[in-house]
C-alpha cells in the first residue's frame, strides 16, 4: 500500500508518458490537510493513501496520474462552476468566468446547468477573464451562448474600455454595470473650478484621497483647518433635484411626470429625477469612452453636472444590498435569516427593475432624451447614487456635488447646514483640523441596518448610535383578532412595515396600539407575543450564540449596558468575511431593539424598573410606556363608564317593575 501526500501540481503537471490515470472526486465531510482517502486506480493497482490538500473543497476533484516511472502524481482540479442568473424555478440562464489555462477556440468546457450538462467550446474571441452567458432559447429548443468581455475580476476596467459586468439576467432584463477607472484628482480639481465657477467655494484646503483611518475615498484636508471655518458653500441652483431636472431637464423630466403614463403620480417627480441622473451617467460614459452618443438635452447644463457625471462613473455598487440580491440570489437570506432586511432588498430591487421597465414604455425616445448606453445597470446606479448620496435641503432631497464626497463618521469634524441667505448648503469644521486629516460630516443618528440598505456599510457595533428592526405591519395583524385585523388592514398600505428604533418611539407602532385599542385588544400582550416570538428566532440562530452570551455577560456587569462586543472572545464567534460581519452587526442590532421594547411592556406591567432598563432606549421607552399606560387607563375609564351605565339601567329596570 503506497501512501501519498496529495500536494497539487498546478494544472498542467507533467510526467511525461502516463501509465495510468484515474479522477477522485473529494466526497462531503472532509477536513482539507487531515482527511486521508484510499484509492484504488484500477484492479491491477495497489491501494494508495492520500491526503485531501488543504486548497481543496468538496466536490473539487484530484487527477492522479502514473508517470512512466511508477511514481504517481497529484492534481487537484476546482470544476468550472456555474452561476444561475435567474435564483428560482427551473435554471434557463447562467454565467460561467473562463478559466485561466483556457484556450480559445479549442478549450472546452463541461458545465452542469439544473440537471443538464451543457458542453462548450471557448468562443475564439474570448479570453480568460471573460464571461460566457448560458441562455435557453425557448422557440429553437436550444442552448445560446454569448460572451461578456470584461476584466478578469469581471467588474473594472479602464477608461479607455468597456468594463461592463453581467451580473444578474432575467428574460430580457440584464443587470449591466460599468465601473470605469478615473484619475480622482483630476476629476475633484476640474469639479472644484465648474463650481467655484457658477458662485460656489470648495475650499482651496481640501482634496480628494484616502486617509488611513477609513481606507476608502474621501475628502482629506491638506492645510490647517480651524473650528467654524466654512468649507464649502454650494447653491441650490447647483444641485441634483426633482427642481432643477424639471427646469434644465424639461423634455425628459416632463416625459414621465406626463398624467399620460402608467406611472404612479405619486412616485412621477422621484422616477424622473432617477431618470435624469440616469441621463447624466449615459453622458459622462460616452464622454469617457469616448462614443459620439450623448443624449440631445445635455448641451444646457451646468458645467458642474457634468464633471460630477465624470466622477459618478467610477462609483462601485458591487457591495450594496439591492445589487447584490440580484448577483447572488439567496446570499443574504442564508446569512442574515432571520431578519426580514433581505426581504426589503428583493423588494426594492425588484421596484427599480418594474420602474426601469416602465421608463423604457414610457418614453418611447429614451435612447436620445436618456442616452443610448440606458440599460436596468445604469438605472440602478442612478437610483443607488440618489439613495446613498442624497441630502435634505430647503427644497427638497438633491445630489449636492462635492459636498456629498464626504464620508460619515459617528465622530464627524464637520457639519452640514442651511445659509438662507444665499440659498445654499454650507459646510463648515466642528473642530480642528490637521494637514492629512480625513473631513468627516454625519449621514444621521442611523443605526447599522438602516446604513446598510440605504449607504451599503455598518459601523464597527460600538459606534452603531441606535438599535433599530424592521418588519411587516401583516406581522401583528397575524396574531389580532379579525376586527383588529380588519382596522389594521383599512389603516396601513399593503407593505407597510414597523420601523422599531431604541431612539424614540416608531410613530406607526404607536397609531398600531391605538387601532388595535379601539378594537378591544388587550395591546400589551399582543406586542409581547409579537416581540417573543420574533426575539426567539435569534436566540435560535447558531451564528448568534457567541454574541448573545456575550451580551448576557456585559448584561450581568451592567444591566442597562448592552455592550456586547466587549465581552466577545479573541477568535471564538467572530466573523471572517465581510458579509457574515454585516449579517451579526445587522441582528444583534435587530435582537438589542427587540429586547429594549420587551423591558417597556415589563415596565407596564410593572414587572421591571427603569434603572434595570438599556440606557439608551430611555427616551423610546418612556414614551411607549405613557401611550400605553394612557390606554390602559382609557379602558378602565371605557370600562368603568359601562358599569356604571348598566347598573343605572339595572336600577331603572327596577324602579319600572315596581311601578
Amino acid at each position: 500500500m503506497t501512501d501519498s501526500s496529495a500536494q497539487p501540481q498546478g494544472s498542467g503537471a507533467n510526467c511525461g508518458t502516463a501509465q495510468a490515470q484515474a479522477v477522485v472526486t473529494i466526497p462531503e465531510n472532509v477536513t482539507p490537510g487531515q482527511t486521508r482517502l484510499q484509492v484504488q486506480p484500477d484492479a491491477n493497482e495497489d491501494h494508495l493513501v492520500l491526503t485531501v490538500p488543504v486548497e481543496a473543497r468538496p466536490g473539487d476533484n484530484l487527477v492522479l496520474t502514473k508517470c512512466a516511472d511508477g511514481e504517481w502524481t497529484c492534481v487537484l482540479q476546482k470544476p468550472h462552476r456555474i452561476q444561475p442568473v435567474n435564483g428560482t424555478g427551473p435554471v434557463k440562464a447562467a454565467r460561467l468566468q473562463i478559466p485561466d489555462d483556457a484556450q480559445p477556440g479549442q478549450t472546452k468546457l463541461q458545465i452542469t446547468v439544473g440537471e443538464e450538462i451543457v458542453h462548450v467550446t471557448v468562443p475564439e474571441k474570448a479570453k480568460p477573464g471573460d464571461w460566457l452567458i448560458l441562455r435557453w432559447d425557448d422557440a429553437q429548443n436550444h442552448w445560446t451562448l454569448t460572451v461578456q468581455h470584461g476584466m478578469a475580476d469581471g467588474y473594472s476596467a479602464d477608461a479607455q474600455q468597456d468594463g461592463s459586468r453581467c451580473i444578474a439576467a432575467d428574460d430580457d432584463q440584464e443587470l449591466s454595470m460599468k465601473i470605469l477607472k478615473i484619475d480622482q484628482e483630476s476629476a475633484f480639481e476640474a469639479m472644484r473650478s465648474a463650481a467655484c465657477s457658477a458662485g460656489a467655494f470648495v475650499s482651496s484646503k481640501l482634496s480628494r484621497g484616502t486617509s488611513p483611518q477609513l481606507g476608502v475615498l474621501g475628502m482629506i484636508v491638506e492645510e490647517p483647518v480651524s473650528a467654524g471655518e466654512v468649507l464649502m458653500r454650494i447653491p441650490a441652483k447647483l444641485h441634483i433635484s426633482e427642481a432643477t431636472c424639471a427646469s434644465k431637464m424639461p423634455l425628459l423630466f416632463n416625459a414621465i411626470a406626463a398624467d399620460s403614463t402608467c406611472i404612479s403620480p405619486l412616485r412621477r417627480n422621484e422616477v424622473g429625477l432617477t431618470a435624469c441622473v440616469s441621463a447624466l451617467l449615459c453622458d459622462g460614459f460616452s464622454r469617457a469612452l469616448q462614443r459620439d452618443e450623448r443624449s440631445s438635452i445635455m448641451q444646457d447644463l451646468p458645467e458642474l453636472w457634468h464633471r460630477y457625471a465624470d466622477m459618478l462613473v467610477a462609483e462601485n455598487f458591487a457591495g450594496h444590498p439591492y445589487v447584490r440580491c440580484l448577483t447572488n440570489p439567496g446570499m443574504y437570506q442564508s446569512a442574515m435569516a432571520p431578519s426580514g432586511e433581505p426581504a426589503h432588498y428583493d423588494l426594492m430591487a425588484g421596484d427599480t427593475i418594474a420602474i426601469y421597465t416602465l421608463v423604457k414604455q414610457e418614453v418611447p425616445a429614451w435612447s436620445d432624451l436618456i442616452g443610448r448606453e440606458f440599460n436596468l445597470g445604469v438605472y440602478m446606479g442612478a437610483k443607488l447614487s440618489l439613495l446613498s448620496r442624497e441630502f435634505g435641503s430647503k427644497h427638497g432631497s438633491a445630489l449636492v456635488p462635492i459636498v456629498d464626497l464626504c464620508n460619515h463618521s459617528a465622530r464627524y469634524g464637520a457639519r452640514q447646514s442651511w445659509d438662507n441667505v444665499q440659498d445654499a448648503m454650507v459646510v463648515t469644521a466642528a473642530r480642528a483640523h490637521t494637514p492629512g486629516e480625513e473631513l468627516f460630516i454625519s449621514y444621521g443618528f442611523t443605526s447599522n441596518p438602516l446604513l446598510l440598505r440605504t449607504y451599503g456599510f455598518v459601523l464597527p457595533p460600538e459606534l452603531e448610535p441606535n438599535w433599530t428592526i424592521a418588519f411587516p405591519v401583516l406581522e401583528l395583524m397575524d396574531i389580532c383578532g379579525e376586527n383588529c385585523r380588519a382596522d389594521l388592514e383599512q389603516s396601513f398600505l399593503e407593505f407597510a412595515e414597523f420601523q422599531l428604533t431604541t431612539s424614540q418611539a416608531a410613530a406607526y407602532l404607536l397609531s398600531a396600539v391605538s387601532v388595535c385599542a379601539r378594537a378591544g385588544e388587550d395591546v400589551s400582550s399582543r406586542l409581547r407575543e409579537l416581540f417573543t416570538r420574533k426575539l426567539a428566532k435569534y436566540d435560535q440562530d447558531a451564528s448568534m450564540t457567541v454574541a448573545l452570551a456575550s451580551l448576557k455577560k456585559a448584561r450581568i456587569k451592567d444591566p442597562t449596558n448592552a455592550a456586547w462586543w466587549h465581552e466577545m472572545p479573541e477568535h471564538e464567534g467572530r466573523p471572517r468575511d465581510e458579509l457574515q460581519q454585516q449579517a451579526l452587526s445587522i441582528k444583534m442590532s435587530e435582537y438589542i431593539c427587540l429586547l429594549a421594547h420587551l423591558e417597556a411592556l415589563d415596565m407596564v406591567d410593572g414587572n421591571k424598573c427603569d434603572e434595570v432598563c438599556l440606557q439608551k432606549a430611555s427616551t423610546m421607552r418612556a414614551a411607549l410606556v405613557q401611550h400605553l399606560q394612557e390606554i390602559k387607563q382609557e379602558r378602565v375609564s371605557d370600562e368603568g363608564r359601562m358599569t356604571y351605565e348598566r347598573s343605572m339601567h339595572d336600577l331603572r329596570y327596577e324602579a319600572c317593575k315596581k311601578k
